[in-house]
């Protein structure tokens, strides 16, 4: 097992990221579009990104520092295969038209136990794995079957309620904003589902995500971060390419 690292503090958002916008100046639904836009990525026209990784990872199936190479065709294909530091693979994980596999080396089998689709990868869910990689954030699913509202808070940040209507299952969405290329560009997010069946008091599922550094390719950030109860994991590209714009990241 490779042993655990000391996770670095997270670093200061970069000076071209630096303003937040101000309260009321962006409607909820303007923010809304902000976090997710509608053109990030459909079948008939998917957002490639594919390059190299440096992931630092703490969980109780795998921990330490590793690098990984992925590629991802939202929204229907992921591919992350992490190594060790001598570039023999530990983990892979595959995700394609909805159907997921997470699989580690025998070695890390025998040690942890195979891994179970329903865990994370470090502190990440793996339903979010794809949108993450590909640049994106958590986002609410406006479906018929769906009840989202959304509001501004008096800080100026979108909060975002989801309801399935069938369950009354309940998300939520908190995001906050800095400013990039004139426009508000998600720096942080707080998503939390609310266990439906003994009332919205109850907690089931909490995870905080943190974003640095916008690519000026397409703005997604060179680094980020997930943090939840499974553990922690944290992304740094060193080579990113993004549907045939390349760009060198490594530093």
């Amino acid at each position: 097992m490779i042993s655990v690292l000391t996770l670095v503090p997270l670093f200061l958002l970069s000076s071209g990221c630096s303003t937040a916008p101000k309260p009321g100046e962006y409607t909820a639904r303007e923010l809304l579009a902000a976090a997710c836009p509608t053109d990030f990525g459909s079948a008939s026209k998917p957002r490639t990104v594919q390059g190299t990784v440096w992931t630092k990872i703490e969980s109780k199936e795998i921990s330490g520092q590793f690098p990984a190479s992925v590629r991802a065709e939202y929204p229907t294909r992921l591919g992350v295969e992490v190594t060790n530091l001598i570039g023999s693979p530990q983990a892979w994980l595959k995700i394609e038209n909805g159907k997921t596999e997470l699989k580690f080396t025998a070695e890390n089998d025998k040690e942890f136990g195979a891994p179970r689709i329903e865990q994370t990868l470090g502190g990440m869910p793996i339903e979010f794995a794809l949108r993450l990689f590909a640049g994106g954030v958590p986002c609410p699913e406006q479906t018929k079957d769906r009840d989202v509202r959304v509001k501004t808070s008096s800080e100026g940040d979108l909060e975002v309620e989801e309801r399935v209507i069938r369950t009354n299952e309940v998300t939520t969405i908190h995001y906050s904003f800095t400013r990039y290329a004139g426009s508000p560009w998600v720096k942080e997010v707080r998503w939390e589902k609310l266990a439906s069946n003994v009332g919205r008091s109850a907690k089931s599922k909490l995870i905080r995500m943190t974003r640095e550094e916008p690519d000026s390719a397409d703005g997604a950030p060179l680094k980020w971060s997930v943090v939840s109860e499974a553990g922690e994991i944290r992304v740094r590209w060193k080579n990113r390419g993004v549907s045939g714009l390349a760009t060198k990241a490594g530093r």
